[in-house]
């Protein structure tokens, strides 16, 4: 079987490096949606090359927010959808 055969005999949506799973906690998830509003309406203010960057920065972290999905997060294996429960002993 050849490498294209290989490739495309798998769901694209099964590789890690696009999970799309929630990854980030509600609160990253509140700031990131706060902050890209911030920076995609103050980029409209100011125009020009840093209006657009703001504008594009704030658009990303809109997406994070909106999705409760990042990116990088998900490259370096970092969750902070759910903390770490082991401090807390669970009782039924």
């Amino acid at each position: 079987m050849s490498t294209t055969e290989t490739l495309a005999a798998k769901p694209y949506a099964s590789t890690p490096a696009c999970s799309t799973k929630a990854n980030i906690s509600e609160n990253e998830k509140w700031m990131s949606l706060a902050a890209g509003a911030y920076l995609g309406l103050s980029g409209f203010k100011q125009g020009g090359l840093t209006g657009v960057l703001s504008i594009a920065a704030g658009a990303g972290l809109l997406y994070r927010g909106l999705t409760s999905h990042c990116h990088l997060y998900d490259q370096l294996g970092i969750n902070t959808a759910k903390p770490d429960m082991t401090a807390i002993p669970y009782e039924e």
